[in-house]
C-alpha cells in the first residue's frame, strides 16, 4: 500500500469518527439510535380508543442526590385481550420542578439494544418492563439533586393489535404524580 492510500484511509477513518462523535454529542432530540425523553403535547390515539392506559406507581421516600426507581404500568381497561409489541425503551419518564421546568438527566449518551418484545394483555391485566438490561443507563433510574416538589409523567410507546387487526402505533401518557424530594 502506498503513502497516498494510507492518507486516504486515515482521512476516511477520521471523518467517520468525527461524524459518530458529532451525532452522539450533538444533543439533538431526534437522533436515530439514541433514546431521549421529550415532552409530549398530543397523544394519539386517545386511551379510550386503545383500551389501554398508563399508570405511574408513586416512589417512596425520595432523597436529594440519591438514585430512585420509577415504575409505570400499562393497564388493559378493555374487555378484550390485546397484543402489544414494544422495544426495550417502552417507558420513558419526565420530571418537572415546581416551576414546570424539565429536570434534565445527566446522561451524555444512552445505549439501547434494538430488541422487540411481544405480550398479550388480558382484560384488567397490568404490564411493566424496565428494559430487561437492554438500555444503559436504565431509563427507570433517576436522581434529583435538589430537594423540593416535583411532578413525574410516564410515556409508553408501543404497537397494539386488537382482535387480529393491523398493528397500530400508540403513544400514551400517564396522569402526572406529585412527589416531594427531601
Amino acid at each position: 500500500m502506498n503513502r497516498r492510500h494510507l492518507q486516504v484511509m486515515l482521512c476516511l477513518l477520521l471523518l467517520a469518527s468525527a461524524m459518530l462523535v458529532a451525532t452522539a454529542c450533538s444533543g439533538q432530540k431526534d437522533t436515530p439510535g439514541i433514546s431521549t425523553v421529550q415532552h409530549v403535547d398530543a397523544v394519539e390515539p386517545a386511551a379510550e380508543e386503545s383500551g389501554l392506559i398508563v399508570e405511574m406507581i408513586k416512589p417512596d421516600q425520595l432523597r436529594a442526590g440519591k438514585p430512585f426507581k420509577l415504575v409505570a404500568e400499562l393497564v388493559n381497561t378493555s374487555a378484550a385481550a390485546q397484543e402489544i409489541q414494544h422495544g426495550a425503551d417502552m417507558f420513558t419518564y419526565q420530571i418537572f420542578d415546581a416551576n414546570g421546568g424539565l429536570v434534565m438527566e445527566e446522561v451524555s449518551m444512552r445505549m439501547r439494544d434494538d430488541i422487540g418484545f411481544m405480550r398479550t394483555l388480558k382484560p384488567g391485566s397490568r404490564y411493566t418492563t424496565d428494559g430487561e438490561g437492554h438500555v444503559s443507563p436504565p431509563l427507570d433510574t433517576r436522581t434529583i439533586d435538589k430537594s423540593g416538589n416535583y411532578t413525574i409523567i410516564a410515556t409508553a410507546e408501543f404497537r397494539v393489535t386488537h382482535e387480529g387487526a393491523n398493528a397500530k402505533q400508540v403513544k400514551l401518557v400517564s396522569e402526572p404524580i406529585e412527589v416531594v424530594v427531601e
